[in-house]
């Protein structure tokens, strides 16, 4: 089996490095131990993104708790695959009764074909559309009205996976 660890070094310019090693233990024929094969790769450029990155998410995770607003993402299918804190709150229910459900179990079938037609008009033109609004149901059976704007999502190689969303509860307004 190959084994492998991460040590720092500093190299001959001062430079500080991490370095990934990976080591095999080579055996002849009889299974004794003759040698070992050991590699070093320098992944000091990986980690420095790797923590670039982690900052970046919690930032993004807190910026996105924090917010009064609703957000969301949804497949093309209009599947809820990812949301804030504060859509669950708006329709009442659990982040884990909403993973996964279809955006029209929580309207009736006069706001299914608005949504539709909204949806539908960012898929095929590609530019998003602000201030829209429509009734919702929430899990008390309760109805409220939601001003969102919406957005699409593109893939790295440019292809509609599904949409984004950022909404205010405007029941009271209403």
């Amino acid at each position: 089996p190959v084994e492998r660890y991460e040590n720092a070094i500093v190299k001959k310019d001062g430079r500080k490095c991490i370095i990934a090693w990976h080591n095999t233990v080579l055996h002849d024929p009889l299974g004794n131990i003759v040698g070992v094969l050991s590699s070093g790769e320098d992944i000091t450029e990986r980690k420095r993104f790797e923590k670039v990155l982690t900052a970046s998410e919690e930032k993004y995770r807190t910026m996105l708790d924090n917010i009064e607003d609703s957000y969301l993402e949804v497949d093309l299918g209009g599947n809820f695959q990812f949301f804030n804190d504060s859509f669950c709150k708006l329709l009442g229910y659990n982040r884990d009764e909403l993973q996964g459900r279809n955006n029209r179990e929580f309207v009736d079938k006069t706001n299914i074909d608005k949504i539709y037609q909204i949806f539908n008009k960012v898929y095929e033109t590609g530019e998003p559309v602000s201030r829209i609004s429509w009734e919702f149901i929430r899990k008390d059976g309760t109805r409220g009205h939601i001003e969102a704007s919406i957005s699409l999502i593109m893939d790295a190689e440019g292809r509609r996976i599904g949409f984004r969303g950022i909404g205010r509860d405007v029941t009271e307004r209403k």
